[in-house]
């Protein structure tokens, strides 16, 4: 008998265990999204969902509105390489090799090296272009230009 018992509760423990709802929203065009097919995704330190869009924009998510960009005349490639984030803010790398950087108030284009190929971070160095010539190069906010 006892063992009839521990068998039901052992039995009833796990169909209520086995349980789990997950809830899921989704978000259009009508919910402020520029367009519902997203190329890339980030999440910033301060908790926004960054996304980039086909025609050559990009929005930010803060899990209620959605906030659009570009502004200011900046415009975005249609395929953005990466985001990341260090010190100086979020720096975007589009397919045309045009460097971005959000400093958390203003976008703004920093003069890149005519022959950037690619863009990669080091936390130590701050954020770095590799050269076609296999230098690196370091960002200087003091002068928005980039220093071997």
């Amino acid at each position: 008998m006892f063992r009839g018992i521990l068998i039901s509760i052992v039995l009833l423990l796990a169909i209520s265990a086995s349980a789990q709802y997950h809830s899921f929203k989704r978000y259009t065009i009508a919910d402020g999204m520029p367009n519902t097919e997203v190329m890339n995704l980030f999440i910033d330190s301060r908790g926004y969902l960054w996304m980039n869009f086909p025609g050559s924009s990009i929005a930010r998510f803060d899990g209620d509105e959605f906030e659009a960009f570009p502004e200011g005349g900046i415009n975005f490639g249609d395929y953005i390489r990466s985001f990341f984030e260090d010190d100086h803010g979020i720096w975007i790398y589009d397919q045309k090799g045009v460097v971005v950087l959000y400093d958390h108030e203003n976008f703004t284009t920093p003069k890149s090296p005519d022959s950037l190929i690619g863009f990669v971070t080091l936390p130590e160095l701050g954020a770095v272009s590799l050269g076609i010539r296999g230098q690196l190069m370091k960002y200087e906010p003091s002068s928005s230009s980039w220093d071997p």
